[in-house]
């Protein structure tokens, strides 16, 4: 079964509730994909692409109806399928993003792909096909790919009993870097690849329904930039670096991922409380106060480099570790010891 086999599944038992006009009646995705027999994290990204399309609305949680959109586009025009004209690798922003593109990716490749949570230490594995005993490690840089950063991932890949290390990454090696991995190649007992943007653009264009999942819809393309409509397979592979790749930004604002921070309300503000908390600390001054306006910048920024994804593309396991990270910032201002010395609380 594959993934739009499962959303074709969903949306035809969300059919008869939306004909009925019953505002009160829901339908639970879960008990749908237990019926049906449907894997779990099969049916969590079919429900995730249905709401990111906007062809369902989740009211509560794990209850959804099929909105008028979703209805119209899969019975009024069956026929027709949305698919983004340009696809630019830099759009996905974070690393987290990217991570998930490639796992998707994957999935879609090899039928016993194996992806893991790195919230808790992945070890250096971010997926395993055992078939080929490949190990795959994902890598979104922001400044180029380091020798020092590869030189970790290798290390980390020794100890696993692997044939394969595929490091899949949005850029392309230097020369130099290229030579270094050639000249370590003898050390290791397992082959070394490295997947770049083209090889990326290529699965791409081969599973267009993840496309149309990751990068928006419409936009006109641009010289130089891919367009997936005209674009085959075998055309998106000689495309080189991401420089060559542009897309104007949307000016939409973006849904949050299923299973992040963003998506839960409760998990959203308890962060933001935090993040508000901080600023107005570092921004205190024992003569005169500051605006903390100028402060949130930097913290996003730090959050980012240090966790490796935006506040609210946390994911939702990783709750706990993030509200420790900023309790811990806001403990180590001026103002937060001066509080902790006089026994006050600073959240």
């Amino acid at each position: 079964m594959t993934e739009q086999d499962v959303i074709n599944l969903f949306v035809s038992a969300l059919r008869q509730s939306y004909e009925a006009c019953d505002p009160r009646r829901v339908d639970d995705w879960n008990l749908i994909a237990q019926r049906a027999g449907i894997p779990e994290e099969l049916a969590h990204r079919a429900v995730a692409q249905l709401r990111a399309e906007k062809s369902v609305w989740v009211p509560f949680g794990t209850l959804f109806k099929l909105t008028d959109a979703g209805y119209k586009k899969y019975f009024c025009e069956p026929d027709k399928v949305e698919v983004p004209m340009v696809v630019d690798l830099d759009f996905l922003k974070y690393p987290q993003r990217f991570h998930e593109l490639c796992r998707d990716l994957m999935s879609a490749e090899y039928p016993r792909f194996q992806s893991f949570d790195g919230s808790g230490g992945d070890e250096g594995i971010d997926g395993y096909e055992p078939e080929s005993a490949t190990l795959f490690q994902f890598h979104f840089p922001k400044r180029g790919l380091r020798k020092e950063k590869l030189k970790k991932y290798l290390e980390q890949a020794k100890r696993h009993p692997i044939s394969r290390w595929v490091l899949v990454t949005s850029q392309d090696p230097t020369v130099p870097l290229s030579r270094w991995l050639d000249s370590v190649k003898p050390e290791y007992k397992f082959e070394i690849q490295v997947w770049g943007p083209a090889t990326v653009y290529r699965l791409i264009g081969k599973h267009r329904d993840i496309a149309t999942r990751y990068f928006a819809p419409g936009g006109q393309p641009i010289p130089s930039a891919i367009n997936v409509h005209t674009q085959t397979a075998g055309q998106i592979v000689n495309v080189v670096g991401p420089t060559v790749i542009k897309a104007t930004r949307p000016s939409v604002k973006r849904a949050p991922i299923p299973g992040t921070v963003g998506a839960d309300p409760y998990m959203k503000g308890e962060l933001k409380n935090l993040v508000d908390r901080l600023a107005e600390f570092r921004s205190w001054s024992p003569r005169k106060g500051s605006s903390p306006k100028s402060i949130y910048p930097v913290i996003y920024k730090n959050y980012l480099r240090d966790k490796g994804c935006a506040v609210n593309d946390t994911p939702q396991s990783g709750f706990v570790e993030a509200k420790k990270y900023f309790q811990e910032k806001i403990d180590n201002t001026t103002l937060g010891r001066i509080n902790k010395a006089k026994g006050q609380p600073n959240y």
